[in-house]
């Protein structure tokens, strides 16, 4: 067997008696290597850079296991206006139908005089059904890296789509929509409408005994208006009237209120007052708004919404799946709207 080997002196190549010799490194390249070797030998511990130290950067740091999400606002129109669900999913349209009474009645004086008549007459208006959609997209390398982190990242976005969407149903069920034909609270041509000119603030030129009584006038107007038919329980005014009111101390004979307190204790109508940050500036001409309704009434007015936020099957699109979502919505109806009552105040 032939066997090679490097002459450790000479720096060239030997070889065993039964073979010819092959070149090695020359004695400079030999050389350089044995250097190298010696230098990795000879390495001690206080050679190496003592700022390093043990742990890694990321080894010290501590990780809240809580993710920071942001908050938002409350929808309060899906709170305060009820929900009616009778409208089946599908329906294009719906159908309301109203009956009035007419006629008099006068003592008899006698043969031959007219008798008077009375009438019940019935009217349809029908209203149209709408669909709010949006819908979200993701690719399968997102998935599979969410599913690696435990991110769970579909529902995350699904929780997004819906709450954009609750957002816009918000706002229709206050402003509805004119172009698509839609009643909102705010648009509805048969609910009154009034103004006032009493500024609800602490720069006003008012007196607060000024303010209690504007308040007490609009608690009232449905009531007086409707010879006691019709009368809202509660008042819903922008966020700035309501700190205002529920802030401001008034003295009544040695007892100390709030303007919100001796409202509620004196109105004889109105039970409760809410703050309602959208209805800042909404008026035609950018007053605010003042609401007076009849709470969890469906009769007085009714959120329409024949079908709720729903997903759709996922569709490829290459590497990519995009989820279609949708409901339907049929805008607000007020069956008695003389219970609700609009005020536009001037803005603060």
């Amino acid at each position: 067997m032939q066997m090679t080997y490097l002459d450790s002196v000479s720096g060239n190549s030997r070889v065993s008696a039964e073979g010819a010799s092959v070149l090695f490194d020359t004695p400079a390249q030999s050389k350089a290597r044995a250097q190298a070797v010696m230098a990795m030998n000879e390495r001690r511990l206080d050679s190496v850079f003592a700022g390093k130290g043990f742990h890694l950067a990321r080894e010290l740091e501590f990780a809240y296991q809580a993710v920071i999400e942001q908050k938002y606002a409350e929808l309060k129109g899906l709170t305060l206006i009820p929900k009616d669900t009778e409208v089946p999913a599908g329906a294009t349209t719906y159908k309301i139908t109203s009956e009035d009474s007419t006629g008099s009645a006068r003592y008899h004086r006698g043969e031959g005089m007219t008798v008077p008549r009375v009438g019940v007459t019935r009217d349809e208006e029908h209203r149209p059904v709408r669909h709010i959609i949006n819908g979200f997209e993701l690719n399968v390398f997102e998935l599979k890296s969410s599913d690696f982190a435990s991110t769970n990242i579909r529902a995350k976005f699904q929780r997004t789509a819906q709450r954009a969407m609750m957002e816009f149903l918000n706002e229709k069920v206050w402003l509805g929509s004119d172009q698509d034909d839609v009643y909102g609270i705010l648009n509805y041509p048969y609910c009154p409408k009034m103004a006032s000119t009493v500024e609800i603030s602490e720069a006003s030129t008012s007196t607060n005994e000024e303010i209690l009584a504007e308040l007490n006038r609009i608690a009232r107007t449905q009531y007086v208006n409707t010879e006691e038919v019709f009368s809202p329980d509660t008042m819903c005014m922008p966020t700035r009237q309501y700190e205002f009111i529920s802030q401001t101390q008034m003295n009544f004979a040695g007892t100390v209120q709030t303007i919100k307190e001796a409202f509620l204790r004196d109105n004889g109508h109105i039970t409760s007052v809410e703050s309602v940050p959208f209805l800042r500036g909404k008026g035609p001409n950018g007053e605010d708004v003042i609401l007076c309704i009849k709470k969890n009434d469906s009769n007085a007015a009714a959120n329409v919404v024949p079908e709720d936020f729903s997903m759709l099957p996922a569709e490829a699109n290459g590497f990519s799946i995009f989820v279609p979502c949708y409901m339907s919505h049929g805008g607000v109806r007020m069956w008695y709207p003389l219970n609700n009552l609009i005020v536009y105040s001037p803005a603060v």
